[in-house]
């Protein structure tokens, strides 16, 4: 009977290996050498070939690439496990993301060698940097505050203020204080489907600001320019249904909340400055993207974004315990580096987002124009969740935002539809696998849980995207006459 365990573990690791990181180097490497090969000049066809490929390394890298016991599957040789050098591979924090930032910047040069004009996101990944880098200062403050919010509304009222809180830190600080106030209190046989569902809620209540869900973040600047979207529309079109899907879900996860355990009181009294600066911090910084987007105040909000952000990190390197959750003292050591990390990660999506676009307009040309307007709807808003499961939904909201261009053009209108299809489902889609949303990997860190935990429970949260599909058709008969 151990042997047949030993030998299913073996083949499940080889399989795990052959589809995510043999077949992204594989991937990857076809990439490199298409790129060689055409390096005299690409025609639109093979641009299509190079989207292909750069996504579907990409895709594969978030889920496996960087993961070094993978080359070996079950027989990870003993060198490459004691070597001092190699054994660093092992302890690598954020691996998924920093397998994505790989991958987008071997595209990006060969993007550069083509003489293509890169747009790099700068702007978005100096605002994730330094609003997550507050936030993460302002962890621990923020259990007080949510104790406040369950006394006044319970369970089911902190997890849903907790996760549109996420609107006002972004997602993945938000992952973190709010796994770090409940995780104490969920029954052993709850944990796994207690996290996944904060990842979906999270995932949802992070859409009412531009600036803290990255699948919005990403996208924001076409919003604005294509579909002339503003903060007010970004709120009636996307946030009725975070709304409503948060509250949902959060119905369904307050039963598996044991009772409050009383805060511990300070020893002794300190000024509230003293005790509340990292909120004062957060509250400018937020305060201050907030203004950028009515005032353009653009290099006041990249100097101060930046500055926060090397600020926060420095104190944190000196610091750890800044950053630690208790019990997680390894990862929180780690953890002070995953704003910067995942701004690279942003800019790393746009960067892939703009290889694979021709190949995406391509196949937009395949869908009927002929089909109702609600199917269209649907089918983006679908095409845009599947396409998160696997991805990271920042990627899929870049990816399918150009889609809904291409179709707004082509239909002669309805763009707030297409574009607020897509939005969603990038919310909706991002809770289903660890790297298919940001803030998923700070809770799987929290709650211990690996890939095969979270896809194992998360698929349960399937049936609360009936709030997403109700509400796009309320924004159906509102928009089109």
């Amino acid at each position: 009977m151990e042997s047949s365990s030993v030998e299913k573990k073996g083949t499940a690791l080889l399989l795990e290996a052959v589809l995510q990181s043999w077949a992204a180097w594989a991937f990857l490497w076809i990439y490199v050498g298409l790129n060689v090969i055409w390096s005299s000049g690409v025609t639109e066809h093979q641009m299509y070939w190079l989207g292909g490929l750069a996504l579907g390394a990409i895709l594969l890298a978030m889920n496996g690439l960087a993961r070094t016991e993978l080359w070996w599957t079950s027989r990870s040789p003993k060198w490459f496990r004691e070597h001092p050098l190699a054994r660093l591979l092992h302890s690598v924090h954020n691996e998924g993301e920093l397998a994505g930032i790989f991958v987008s910047s071997v595209v990006l040069v060969f993007q550069l060698g083509r003489g293509l004009h890169v747009h790099l996101a700068l702007v978005e990944a100096f605002t994730l940097f330094g609003i997550m880098s507050a936030a993460n200062l302002a962890v621990h403050q923020m259990m007080p505050i949510m104790a406040a919010v369950e006394k006044a509304f319970g369970v089911w009222g902190a997890i849903c203020v907790g996760s549109f809180l996420s609107s006002l830190t972004g997602e993945p600080a938000a992952a973190i204080f709010l796994s770090e106030y409940f995780k104490s209190r969920i029954p052993e046989k709850d944990r796994k489907r207690f996290a996944t569902g904060l990842g979906a809620t999270i995932g949802s209540g992070g859409g009412l600001m531009p600036f803290s869900a990255p699948p919005i973040l990403i996208i924001w600047a076409i919003l604005q320019s294509v579909f002339g979207w503003t903060l007010p529309d970004l709120w009636m079109f996307v946030g009725g249904g975070c709304l409503l899907h948060v509250g949902i879900t959060a119905w369904r996860m307050r039963h598996m909340v044991g009772k409050i355990q009383p805060m511990s009181k300070p020893k002794q009294k300190a000024a509230s400055w003293q005790v509340f600066w990292p909120l004062y911090v957060l509250t400018t910084v937020v305060g201050l993207n907030v203004s950028y987007e009515y005032h353009h105040l653009t290099a006041l909000t990249w100097i101060t974004d930046g500055a926060v952000g090397i600020w926060a990190l420095v104190r944190a390197i000196r610091d750890p315990s800044i950053t630690e959750t208790e019990g997680h003292e390894q990862e929180g050591h780690g953890r002070h580096w995953q704003p910067l990390t995942l701004g690279l990660l942003l800019m790393g999506l746009e960067i892939v987002g703009v290889e694979a676009e021709k190949l995406l307009l391509f196949l937009t040309s395949f869908i009927p124009e002929t089909l109702p307007v609600f199917v269209i709807a649907m089918m983006l808003w679908y095409a845009t969740a599947f396409t998160s499961h696997f991805a990271d939904n920042a990627l899929a909201s870049r990816i399918f935002i150009t889609v809904a261009a291409a179709l707004t053009t082509s239909l002669g209108g309805h763009g707030d539809l297409l574009a607020l299809s897509v939005v969603l489902g990038a919310l909706f889609g991002g809770f289903l696998l660890i790297p298919a949303n940001l803030p998923n990997f700070a809770i799987a860190a929290e709650f211990r849980m690996n890939a095969g935990d979270w896809a194992g429970t998360a698929y349960r949260w399937y049936p609360t995207c009936i709030a997403h599909v109700v509400w796009i058709g309320a924004m159906y008969y509102l928009l089109i006459p």
